[in-house]
C-alpha cells in the first residue's frame, strides 16, 4: 500500500509531540484558511484594483493605445504584471509566516506524518431522535500518501500561490470592467468577503464546488479536510481545475471587453 510505503520512509525520523505541545506546522495549518481566504486576497485587491482602471481614470491608457501595439498585448502585459506582484506578495507573506513560527515554536513536529490524497465516499444516516438525515464522510486510504508535516506545509503554500493568481485575475477583470478604482476594488472585495463568509458557514459543498472561494486553500483539498468538512469529494485536482477555469474566464472576459471598449472617446 502507498500509505505503508510512505510511512516507512519517515517513521524512523518521527519525534512525537507532547499532547499540549504546539508546533510551527500546526500554527501554519490553523492560519492558512484565514490567510488565503481573506487576508492575502484583500492585499492583492488593494495592490491590483487600479492597474487598468487607474490609468483609465487618469487618461494615461489613451497614450498606450495610440502606440502600434495591439490591445491584447497591452492587456496581457498588465495581467503579467498583476501576477508578478501577486507572486512576490505571496512569497514574502508565506516566508514571513514560516520564519515567525519557526522562531516562536522551533522545528519540532516537522516530521509528524500527514495524510494526503485521501479519497472520500459519503453515506446518509438517519437520526430518529432528531428526525433528520446527516451525511457522514468515509475516508479511503488506498491511494493516500503519508508525507512529513513540513513538506505538506511548504507544498500547501505553493498550491496557495495558484489560488492567489486566481484572485489577481478576478481583480484584474474588475479593474478592466470599471473605470473607477474604488468600484473595481469594491466589486472584487465584495466577491472575496462574500465567498469567505459562505465557506465559513456552509456545511454542504456539493452544489458550490465551482466557487473559487471554496478552493482558496488547496492544501485542504489535498489533505481531504475540505471534503470531510463540506461533505463532497473535493480533491486537489478539483480545486486546481476550478481555480484554473476562473482564471481563464477572467482573463478572456477582460480581453474581450478591452478590445470592444471605446476607450479613446470615453
Amino acid at each position: 500500500m502507498l500509505v505503508k510505503e510512505s510511512y516507512s520512509t519517515i517513521s524512523d525520523r518521527i519525534s512525537p509531540l507532547l499532547p499540549d505541545e504546539s508546533s510551527s506546522w500546526d500554527q501554519i495549518y490553523k492560519i492558512m484558511p484565514h490567510a488565503t481566504g481573506l487576508f492575502l486576497p484583500v492585499l492583492i485587491i488593494w495592490l491590483i484594483a487600479d492597474i487598468v482602471s487607474g490609468e483609465s481614470t487618469r487618461g494615461t491608457i489613451k497614450l498606450l493605445l495610440v502606440r502600434p501595439v495591439s490591445r491584447v498585448k497591452i492587456l496581457l502585459g498588465k495581467w503579467a504584471t498583476s501576477l508578478t506582484v501577486t507572486a512576490l506578495l505571496t512569497f514574502c507573506f508565506f516566508s514571513s509566516l514560516l520564519a515567525t513560527n519557526l522562531l516562536l515554536y522551533g522545528i519540532n513536529g516537522a516530521e509528524q506524518p500527514r495524510f494526503v490524497n485521501v479519497d472520500f465516499s459519503f453515506t446518509s444516516v438517519s437520526e430518529a431522535a432528531e428526525q433528520e438525515t446527516i451525511i457522514l464522510p468515509i475516508p479511503h486510504f488506498s491511494e493516500a500518501l503519508v508525507i512529513p508535516e513540513w513538506q505538506y506545509s511548504i507544498l500547501s503554500m505553493l498550491f496557495a500561490l495558484l489560488a492567489m493568481m486566481t484572485i489577481a485575475s478576478i481583480t484584474f477583470l474588475s479593474s478592466t470592467l470599471f473605470k473607477s478604482p474604488m468600484v473595481s476594488a469594491g466589486t472584487a472585495l465584495a466577491a472575496v468577503i462574500a465567498g469567505y463568509i459562505l465557506v465559513q458557514k456552509m456545511e454542504d459543498g456539493r452544489w458550490l464546488f465551482w466557487l473559487f472561494s471554496v478552493h482558496l486553500n488547496p492544501g485542504n483539498n489535498w489533505s481531504g479536510q475540505l471534503s470531510a468538512n463540506l461533505k463532497s469529494d473535493l480533491s486537489l485536482g478539483t480545486g486546481v481545475t476550478v481555480l484554473s477555469v476562473w482564471t481563464g474566464i477572467s482573463l478572456l472576459t477582460a480581453i474581450y471587453y478591452f478590445r470592444k471598449k471605446d476607450i479613446l472617446n470615453a
